[in-house]
């Protein structure tokens, strides 16, 4: 037999609420409220990796910078493309000055995103650009 029981049913969806309420917490800027209802659903729903990603948000939010690396590389070992749990694991680990491992985070974010580094110096030379129905004249 495959799927959910009655109960596991029950619990995400219970777990969803508590989500849901983690995000109006925190776009009200309440995150001890939000990290409490994360946790909640965290509790009833463990394999959700959006879950642990905004217990991260909040635990960024209020600067424990350490709690919202632990929530975003439990996000990344649920779902290792969760391009964004990437990104702000980068963000997280540069604010306590771990530069070597923010750069192999935020180059993994690029890889899965497919997003190419920027050059790093601008061309020498820049591209002319006309407009039609233009004339040169003043």
């Amino acid at each position: 037999m495959f799927g959910c029981s009655a109960s596991q049913e029950k619990l995400k969806i219970g777990a969803l609420d508590h989500f849901n309420r983690g995000n109006a917490y925190h776009e009200e800027h309440k995150f001890n409220l939000a990290i409490q209802e994360y946790q909640t659903a965290i509790a009833l729903n463990p394999e959700e990796s959006t879950f642990y990603y905004n217990l991260g948000l909040a635990y960024h939010s209020i600067i424990l910078y350490e709690r919202a690396i632990q929530s975003y590389q439990k996000a990344i070992e649920l779902k290792p493309d969760f391009g964004q749990a990437w990104y702000n694991l980068a963000l997280s680990l540069d604010k306590i000055d771990d530069t070597e491992n923010a750069f192999i985070a935020y180059e993994k974010y690029q890889k899965i995103n497919k997003i190419k580094a920027k050059p790093k110096r601008p061309p020498k030379t820049k591209p002319i650009v006309t407009f039609p129905n233009q004339t040169n004249a003043p």
